[in-house]
């Protein structure tokens, strides 16, 4: 599914109806699959469980468009925070205004821990 400015993310649903939703945010520069595909294998095993699962890349990485010329990669780039938020936003719409988890290693665990502040609600993992 692509929303946001240009972001690319992979929506794992659950079959019933669900309150409950997590946003897997990247590892480094690893895409949306997660390393050695875990966050693929997590996705589906939490669907299967009732919770909704996004996992999605960040500007410039992996299949989401790159916000400016530059063709560097980077694990920390400056749109990080507006992208969480657009992410967010996309489940709380799908979700009628469900607080969705958070949840990121390294990278990915420092952009959700920059994201709290901003984004009322959600909740870190």
């Amino acid at each position: 599914m692509l929303f946001g400015n240009d972001l690319f993310g992979v929506l794992t649903m659950p079959v019933t109806e669900t309150d409950r939703a997590a946003i897997l945010l990247n590892t480094g520069a690893d895409h949306h699959v997660g390393p050695h595909r875990l966050y693929v294998e997590l996705a589906r095993e939490w669907a299967l469980n009732g919770i909704a699962v996004l996992r999605f890349d960040l500007s410039g990485l992996g299949d989401s468009g790159c916000p400016s010329d530059d063709a560097v990669v980077e694990s920390y780039p400056l749109t990080a925070m507006a992208d969480v938020m657009d992410a967010i936003e996309v489940m709380r719409s799908r979700y009628d205004a469900i607080n969705p988890v958070l949840i990121g290693v390294c990278a990915g665990a420092y952009h959700v821990i920059h994201a709290l502040p901003q984004s009322t609600g959600a909740a870190i993992a």
